[in-house]
């Protein structure tokens, strides 16, 4: 999985938290919840063992994330300015409506659209990728093909 150093570093950063603090957080929830009595129609500690449950999925989805990761930056990619890939401002032409539109190909931590970031393994991202200036690509949506024209590599 391709991510930024700044993505590597949140994902750690939410990592130790979860490890830290919100572990010994449930760990005395539990604990509280225990003394109520009997545990099966316990309803506070049923809830909190599910919260804890939903913590730890996140912590071992982090964990593998961060070892399958492969940390780039615009730097250490070769013919970077030439191609699109993570971190590339990218001006396209739809052309069939004639308008441009412009965002940043970022990882899936990073990506919102609404800020005009695109993760790299969004069907847009993956049809632009590794692609030059003066490119043309299609892409697949239930209403037909949508051509995009490269216009702009930052």
């Amino acid at each position: 999985m391709l991510m930024t150093q700044e993505s590597f570093d949140k994902l750690e950063k939410e990592l130790e938290y979860l490890k830290s603090h919100k572990r010994g957080e449930i760990a005395k929830n539990l604990k509280k919840a225990a003394d109520f009595g009997d545990l099966k129609e316990n309803a506070e500690f049923v809830a909190e063992r599910e919260h804890q449950a939903v913590v730890e999925a996140r912590i071992a989805t982090i964990e593998h994330t961060l070892r399958i990761a492969t940390i780039v930056s615009q730097n250490n990619i070769e013919g970077s300015d030439k191609v699109v890939t993570l971190g590339s401002f990218i001006t396209l032409l739809d052309i069939e409506e004639n308008d441009e539109e412009e965002f940043t190909l970022v990882d899936n931590i990073q990506a919102d659209p609404l800020e005009g970031k695109v993760s790299i393994d969004s069907p847009l991202g993956k049809a632009v990728f590794n692609h030059k200036v003066n490119d043309v690509v299609e892409l697949n949506v239930p209403a037909g093909i949508i051509s995009y024209k490269i216009l702009k590599i930052n």
